[in-house]
């Protein structure tokens, strides 16, 4: 239906913005994806920027923001990563009070004994996959 439309390049990455990534958030928000479906989602994406025709701009540029010159689309792998992560923010703050913090302190502490505050402050991130994570 949308490839009728003679939208720009521009109108064509609004589209995709406002319609399907936006929907996808929120399940990635939940669920991760499999690489295979981010895949999919992304040659989709591709050929609906490009019409079906060869992609004239790579793919690195495409996902770059506007003002380097990209169109803006979201690294979906990169996204799904930091959308896993933004639970450790509300984790740890201690203004988050919440159930499911009570609950997952609770087992954790009953029946697994990890010691979870400690665990997780001691993983160490790569700083280039930290400096990609997308802003909340």
């Amino acid at each position: 239906m949308w490839n009728m439309r003679r939208l720009s390049i521009h109108g064509r990455c609004s589209l995709i913005q406002c319609l399907i990534v936006s929907q996808l958030w929120y399940t990635m928000a939940v669920l991760p994806l499999p690489e295979w479906v981010q895949n999919d989602i992304n040659n989709m994406i591709i050929k609906f920027i490009w019409r079906n025709k060869p992609s004239a701009i790579k793919y690195n540029t495409i996902i770059g923001g506007k003002k380097s010159g990209g169109l803006g689309i979201p690294n979906l792998k990169l996204k799904g990563h930091a959308l896993a992560l933004k639970w450790l923010k509300k984790f740890f703050c201690p203004e988050y009070c919440c159930n499911w913090k009570a609950i997952m302190c609770y087992v954790l502490r009953q029946y697994g004994n990890l010691e979870l505050d400690y665990a997780l402050f001691n993983i160490h991130f790569v700083k280039s996959f930290l400096e990609k994570l997308p802003v909340f």
